[in-house]
Parts: C-alpha cells; structure tokens; sequence
C-alpha cells in the first residue's frame, strides 16, 4: 500500500478503526456478560459464561508460546503425510489461499496490496461464478457503469473481511444478526493472528481446510563454467500465485523442419488472474497443465521453421519472433489461449539457450556459418572489383593497350594470390598503378577480374 496517497492513508484508517470498535464491542460484551454472572443464580449459566471467555483468552495466548504458530500452521512442506493439517496458515505478498469444506469451494483468501476481487466492484457477479475471482487492481478505477464511463475508488480486498452480510441476501444478513456478538468476538480474534503473526485461520482441518494442489516445476542452475543444472521438483501447495512467477521450461529435443532437433530452455514470467479457474480447471495440477501447453507452443515454433532460422532465435529480431509466439498463450485480449483457459496469464519469456541435440551439429552449424559469411563477404568483394575495373575501362578511353596491360597485371596477380594463398598468407594486391593503395582480394575478386566481357578489343590479340 502506498502511504503517500492520501485515500491509501485514509483506507487503512478505516480498516484500524472498524478493527478497534469491534475490539470495544467485545470487551464491552465480556463486562456484561461477566456482570450477568455474577447476578445469575443459575451454574449453567455461569460456567458457560466463565468457560467461554476462557477459551477466547486461551485463544489469544496460543501463538503467544514457542513453537506453537508453525506446529498449528497449514503447511504441506511441513506435514507431507497429512497435508490438510492445521489451523491456519502463514500468508504472503502476492498469494491466494482456496477454502474448502469437504470438497466443496467455500472462499478465497487473498494477500495482496493494490488489488481486489474483480466481483467486489459494482457488478453483478456472484461468489459461484468464476469472473467474480478475476484479480484486479483497486484504489482509483475507471469503469464503464450501466454504459456510462466512470470513475472509481476501491478498498483493497482484507485477508480477513468483516463479517457483515450484504444485504442483497436478506435471509442471510438476519441469520448474521442473530449471532452477530459471536461473529465480531470470532472476527477480532482472526484479525489478531493476521495482524500479529500474519495467520490467516483457515479453519479446523477435519471441517474446513485449504486445496492442496500438486506444483511441478524445474530449477535451472548454471556454474561459473556455465554448465546448466536441471533439477525436476514436484511437491505440494496450499496457495496459489497471483503475483508474477517463473516458469522454466525444458524442451530437450524439439524437431524443426528440416528434420534436425535443437534443445530449448525458456524461462515464462507468469500470474495466475483467477485462482478459482486455477484450482478446479487443472485437475490439481497447475504446473503439469502450465508445462504441457508451453511445450507444444515451443514445438509448434520449431516444426515450422528450419534449423537455421530457430538458431537465430537465440538475439535480435530472431528472438523477438519467438518470444512474440510464445507469449500468445497467455494472452489474455485472446480468448482461446491456452493457459488463459485455466485463469493464467504470460507476461515475458525470456530465452535461455537454443542448441542442437544432435551431436556433431553445432560444428557443421558453425562451419556454415562460417562459409556464408565468406560467400557474401566474396561476393561484395568481387562486385566492389568489378565495379573498379569499369572505371579503369573508362579511364583507358578506348586505349586498347591500357586494357591489356590492366589484363596482364590482373593475371599476374592472380598467380601471385595462388601462391601465397597456398602457403596460408595474407593476399596483398596493388589496385593502383603506383603501388601506393592496397586492396586485400580473394579468389572470388579475381575471377571477376577476368570476366570475358571486360577483356580486350577485337583488334587486339
């Protein structure tokens, strides 16, 4: 939350003071009930009284012990055997946690400054439908209203919201206000162990607990050698990131159209937008799903281009292509993309390395090379040359004996670049007649020396 935005500061006076009246309420609720105590004569009344006020206290107390806030806390690192263990979890930045009673969805909880519910905007969605879990900013919005353009402020969605009902559900909001008492001295507590510790309660595990999903992803590790280390990790999760992710991706033999295979390493910078369609539309398995359709987009790259032209990906326009490609199925404008259809989102990716799989590839991919770039240097430097020799025929005007002296000398100097070239030297040629400016011409420049078009007249044998 950014303090120096006066409505930032406003909002989080708002929260503090609905916190600290409810605080109010319940000691103020404590001293009457105590009071009704000790005027009733009933012991049942009396115990139920102390032993309530006893156990909220004890409440309090529990975190307060050594130890006790990670023994109780949800976490599925902590407790592979029995994951749903717990009564609250730890939260952080950035990430939503899916209550469940049974199996069935019962609410979100999210962490994350700047953002809301996209349901808790002035529409018409409802908790059962997934757009309402769409995340989106909050604080100022501009909108469009019942076709009108708007603009709009809106509070940050709380881990731990008050209780109170809408009125929307009328049958709902007068069930709230007959144990509405309860509700607060329940709420005050929650948003203690939120404010205090950072616990979210979750709920008890055998009734109430967070989806615990399975996340397989890979770690890229490279030594100062800048040898790559690929470590598969798969273990269990209790949230879900809404925040921006890294993805690696590992594609070890991708074909390309000329029927060779290159081995691809990316890196996708990712944001689940709606943790509801994440939850129940992965089968439990957001990175299988996530990994699955990024390695047929980095296929269906590779298949349609050849072996050259995917090594070129690697820097410059080439990598722009693919990463313009593989962003695609994130994007959210595109309805059927593919990691959208399951509430993700792609914002970069980031390539890594492009290199052949075939042994023996990457030399014969460098000895092409290495022949292309002499082809087109021999080629500008044969045009360059002929081009001079134009402008010698011109300079001769018509003089015959000044063509076959330009003749000669280009045939003497191309016994001359046979024999150094042959012993590995570098091949120095005179292009004027007085020996001052040198050229450095290759074979390709001398066969354009000797073109039949630019040789000497009929009348000269």
């Amino acid at each position: 939350m950014d303090l120096n935005n006066w409505k930032d500061v406003e909002m989080n006076k708002n929260q503090n003071l609905v916190f600290m009246l409810a605080t109010a309420f319940v000691v103020l609720m404590a001293i009457v009930m105590l009071f009704l105590q000790s005027l009733t004569s009933s012991w049942i009344l009396k115990y139920s009284i102390l032993a309530y006020f006893s156990f909220y206290v004890f409440l309090f107390l529990i975190p307060l012990f050594p130890g006790a806030l990670e023994a109780l806390a949800n976490d599925p690192l902590l407790h592979p055997n029995n994951p749903y263990y717990g009564f609250w979890a730890l939260m952080q930045q950035g990430r939503v946690i899916i209550n469940q009673r049974g199996k069935t969805f019962f609410r979100a909880i999210m962490d994350f400054a700047a953002h809301m519910w996209f349901g808790e905007r002035k529409n018409s969605l409802a908790p059962r439908q997934p757009a309402f879990w769409d995340v989106e900013k909050s604080g100022e919005v501009r909108e469009i209203i019942n076709g009108v353009e708007t603009e709009s402020f809106y509070m940050d969605t709380h881990p731990i919201p008050f209780p109170v009902k809408s009125w929307d559900d009328m049958w709902a909001r007068w069930w709230w206000l007959f144990y509405a008492p309860l509700s607060i001295n329940w709420w005050v507590w929650k948003r203690y162990m939120y404010g205090v510790f950072g616990a979210v309660f979750t709920g008890f595990y055998w009734w109430q607990a967070p989806l615990i999903h399975r996340m397989r992803y890979k770690k890229i590790e490279a030594d100062k050698d800048g040898n790559i280390t690929i470590t598969l990790i798969s273990n269990q999760s209790n949230h879900y990131r809404v925040e921006q992710f890294l993805f690696p991706v590992i594609v070890p033999k991708a074909d390309t159209k000329d029927q060779s295979q290159v081995q691809i390493i990316v890196v996708f910078v990712l944001r689940v937008f709606n943790p509801f369609e994440a939850a129940y539309r992965t089968d439990g398995d957001l990175g299988g799903r996530i990994e699955t359709a990024a390695t047929a987009a980095i296929t269906e790259f590779t298949r349609s281009r050849d072996l050259v032209e995917v090594q070129a990906a690697k820097t410059g326009d080439g990598a722009r292509v693919i990463v313009t490609e593989l962003k695609k199925i994130g994007d959210r404008q595109n309805p059927s993309a593919p990691l959208c259809a399951f509430g993700v989102e792609c914002f970069d990716v980031q390539v890594q390395d492009i290199s052949p799989s075939t042994p023996g590839l990457a030399e014969s991919l460098a000895r092409y090379a290495s022949a292309q770039n002499q082809r087109k240097a021999d080629e500008e430097l044969a045009q360059g040359q002929a081009a001079y020799i134009a402008r010698a025929r011109e300079a001769a005007n018509g003089d015959p004996n000044a063509v076959v002296l330009a003749r000669a000398r280009a045939d003497v100097e191309m016994v001359q670049a046979g024999a150094k070239g042959q012993a590995g030297n570098l091949i120095i040629i005179n292009s004027s007649r007085n020996g001052n400016d040198t050229d450095s011409i290759p074979l390709a420049t001398l066969q354009a020396l000797r073109n039949p078009s630019i040789g000497a007249p009929k009348n000269v044998e």
